[in-house]
């Protein structure tokens, strides 16, 4: 019964999408602006549309996208597939097989429950832990949500409630704040340090290729791993003086990361 609700459900967005999108097809175009160009605009947004409501598998309405581009000559195929061309496009979808890799394996945890095992015997060495790991992820993991959602975010989490205490549960939401603070930073400094660490950034090498700089995997990491690692050295320090921890040292972390 909640798959056949679910069907229809889809159902209904998958034909409403495609009135609204037939309806403005049809539409008056400023004289400003080309047929062609409105035809785009219109199977772009229903293909955001697409995305967001995901009435189907996003894989199948990129495809869909792209055989309507061709269908009504608004785009030729050599145009639809240009991007696939593209190496940084190809480097991105590596990395992203390589972080699936680390992630079903468990060697993303693996790799943090180390770093904890080491230096994870004060509340602000559990920060630098994470932050390490992190560090050592990036690289191998295009996405910000896959590594601090999949990896980091679980292992803060279960540190955070070995603070927790039922005669003082203020302590366990002080060290768990300073701890997620750490982490939430750590993520978007180290996004900002590698081609590979974020989606967003072949983008921004794309941008600047159209203008005639040519960006390297290389090139970005030199410009950016000096003031990304003093940023991550001295942001745990600051978010310890702003939000202290109550709990300074601990063994609990260093227990918790060897038994995993």
């Amino acid at each position: 019964m909640l798959n056949k609700a679910k069907n229809h459900k889809q159902n209904l967005i998958l034909l409403l999408t495609f009135v609204l999108s037939a309806i403005a097809w049809y539409s008056p175009v400023a004289e400003t602006l080309s047929v062609n160009a409105w035809h785009l605009l219109i199977i772009f947004i229903a293909t955001i549309i697409g995305i967001i409501l995901n009435p189907l598998p996003m894989g199948v309405i990129a495809l869909l996208s792209i055989l309507a581009c061709v269908l009504t000559n608004t785009l030729s195929l050599s145009q639809c597939l240009s991007g696939f061309g593209d190496s940084i496009v190809w480097l991105i979808v590596f990395a992203f097989f390589i972080s699936n890799g680390f992630i079903k394996t468990g060697l993303g945890s693996r790799i943090a429950y180390y770093v904890l095992s080491k230096i994870g015997h004060s509340t602000l060495g559990i920060s630098y832990a994470f932050v390490i790991a992190d560090f050592v992820l990036a690289p191998l993991i295009p996405s910000a949500t896959a590594r601090g959602g999949g990896i980091i975010f679980p292992i803060a989490k279960s540190i955070c409630k070995s603070f927790s205490d039922e005669d003082h549960p203020g302590i366990s939401s002080k060290n768990g704040g300073f701890i997620m603070s750490v982490c939430a930073q750590s993520t978007v400094i180290i996004s900002a340090l590698f081609i590979t660490a974020m989606a967003a950034n072949p983008l921004a090498v794309k941008l600047a290729e159209n203008t005639g700089f040519a960006i390297s995997w290389t090139d970005w990491a030199i410009a950016a791993i000096v003031p990304g690692i003093i940023s991550l050295a001295i942001m745990p320090l600051v978010i310890y003086y702003l939000h202290p921890p109550t709990i300074k040292h601990s063994d609990s972390a260093p227990k918790i990361a060897k038994e995993n």
